[in-house]
């Protein structure tokens, strides 16, 4: 007997490297937005805590760089992903 495929696993798996791919490309946009969509759709999981870690990262690079108003939409939309 084989046994299920679990789909939902298989998704935020993917969508993870997805994301990291995309930031390690300089993506940014891109990357925020999958690992936000991770952490809303998938809460509770260890992909979902990987997605927050890595916006976090982001949010501190763009306020090391100077760029405020990103590092604070990326918290905010956090806050609201995870409400």
């Amino acid at each position: 007997m084989t046994e299920s495929l679990d789909l939902a696993a298989v998704q935020r798996t993917s969508m993870l490297r997805m994301g990291e791919r995309w930031n390690s490309l300089g993506k940014l946009k891109q990357a925020s937005d999958t690992f936000l969509r991770i952490v809303q759709e998938y809460p509770g999981t260890a992909e979902a805590e990987s997605a927050k870690a890595a916006l976090v990262t982001m949010a501190r690079n763009f306020e090391a760089e100077g760029r405020y108003h990103l590092a604070i939409d990326i918290y905010d939309r956090l806050t609201e992903a995870t409400v």
